[in-house]
């Protein structure tokens, strides 16, 4: 099986639950069934991991995460802590959302917005 950054949900099956996630590759076995799907895409591990590694995104996350354990974060325990971690990190990721994966760059639709998740256009 060849590895890829994007694959049609036509292409997927649950032999792709480690590749795309569960859900994406559960999207690829209802359609193979002929069950009404939207026709769609999902994105890889290897283009997550491209995505953190392109835009910095994955040394910020590993810095904010490395700064609560230094200030004494209990991951299974600080709730409200990993909670407020979460948006931090949220909060670095969103604005990198323009990231155009297949080509490395922003990406702007016809319409102005930015391509982002899913293909949809997002902001």
């Amino acid at each position: 099986m060849e590895v890829k950054e994007i694959y049609w949900l036509k292409e997927l099956s649950k032999d792709y639950n480690d590749l795309v996630g569960k859900k994406c590759a559960n999207l690829g076995e209802l359609t193979k069934l002929g069950l009404k799907v939207p026709y769609g895409f999902a994105l890889s591990v290897k283009a997550y991991e491209h995505f953190m590694t392109a835009t910095g995104l994955k040394e910020e996350v590993e810095r904010i995460v490395e700064k609560e354990r230094g200030a004494g974060l209990d991951m299974d325990k600080d709730v409200d802590r990993m909670i407020e971690m979460s948006g931090r990190i949220r909060a670095a990721i969103l604005p990198a959302l323009s990231w155009n994966v297949t080509e490395g760059s922003p990406k702007k639709c016809r319409s102005g917005t930015w391509r982002a998740r899913s293909g949809r256009a997002a902001r």
